[in-house]
């Protein structure tokens, strides 16, 4: 599957061919021969853009494979392969480009790219990519209504399989630089795992009247470790959640619980129907809404260890904590 970003001003036949053979290229040299995806389909993208009529065709590769540690803010900020991932890509694949785009699509061949150069869709399947759901402070959609769209926005983004995240997330950020980074992400619409989904949560929620708090949790399975977390959505007495997994039962869950107790039994559920044993979960403070603020976001405030069993100190531990966010 091939994901454009941006579509190429009109360019003729043969421009057409040499920026898709400079793409080719660069797609060859970033890829290495175990870029796959379970179920053996390759799963690649790549920015196309071009700056003039008659110059040399301009475009990056990003490597789904090879990524970076960061997407590019602007495409001022592009650079070629051999920068980007230490490759001697030829011919090389300039940063200077200029963004015309219409709106981004999804390609499934090369036949189809080659036609969404030319300005000829008749015969593809492309689609646009997800568009971030903005609402008014003083909306009147529903509170539930909307965070059901947000994580339907979540979602469409998609899981990244790889182990290597295209976003470095780094908790000893200020909340602010997390917001500018969530921000690109809907920019680019690569796909997340569950860290930059709960990022992109508070982001999406912040002119929500809302109590958000990030929640993780630590698993076991057939010896190994697996950690997980989601944003816990509070909006009135209703409790709910916000995130990603590769599992439909450990990300989203919907505004209808009564407590907050309730909620993490049904993720322990979830995490024992899917052969996982609970450890621990970690609790953070509610998150401000200021995006400007330089004050680094409360990832954890209680540690709460589930080895015995949900235990009566669990429920204590967890009924302390909610009374001191009921006072903030």
């Amino acid at each position: 599957m091939v994901r454009t970003i941006t579509k190429a001003l009109p360019i003729t036949e043969e421009q057409c061919e040499e920026l898709w053979s400079a793409v080719k290229e660069a797609l060859e040299l970033a890829f290495s021969g175990d870029s796959q995806l379970p179920g053996g389909s390759r799963f690649y993208g790549f920015r196309i853009s071009t700056k003039d009529l008659c110059g040399v065709s301009q475009a990056t590769a990003n490597s789904r494979h090879k990524q970076p540690s960061s997407a590019p803010r602007s495409a001022s900020d592009c650079v070629s392969p051999k920068d980007r991932f230490g490759l001697d890509a030829r011919p090389s694949v300039t940063a200077d480009m200029v963004q015309r785009a219409d709106d981004p699509s999804v390609f499934y061949s090369e036949n189809e790219v080659m036609g969404f150069l030319k300005g000829d869709l008749s015969s593809t399947d492309a689609y646009a990519l997800p568009k971030i759901p903005t609402f008014s402070r003083e909306s009147q959609i529903p509170v539930p209504t909307r965070l059901s769209m947000m994580q339907s926005y979540i979602r469409a983004l998609g899981y990244n399989y790889f182990k290597t995240p295209f976003w470095d997330i780094r908790k000893s950020a200020s909340l602010r630089k997390l917001m500018t980074m969530a921000k690109e992400m809907t920019l680019f619409a690569l796909p997340i795992k569950c860290l930059e989904a709960t990022v992109l949560g508070v982001y999406l929620t912040h002119n929500m009247d809302v109590q958000r708090i990030p929640l993780s949790f630590k698993s076991v399975c057939e010896g190994n470790v697996y950690r997980h977390i989601v944003l816990v959505i509070r909006h009135q007495s209703k409790y709910g959640a916000l995130g990603l997994s590769r599992r439909d039962d450990l990300m989203y869950k919907a505004l209808r619980y009564d407590t907050l107790e309730d909620l993490i039994l049904d993720y322990k559920e979830a995490y024992e129907s899917n052969w996982h044993r609970l450890q621990k979960i970690k609790l953070g403070l509610p998150v401000p809404h200021d995006l400007s603020s330089n004050d680094k976001l409360p990832w954890k405030h209680i540690s709460i260890s589930l080895d015995n069993g949900w235990s009566l100190e669990v429920s204590k531990s967890l009924e302390s904590y909610l009374r001191l966010i009921r006072m903030m």
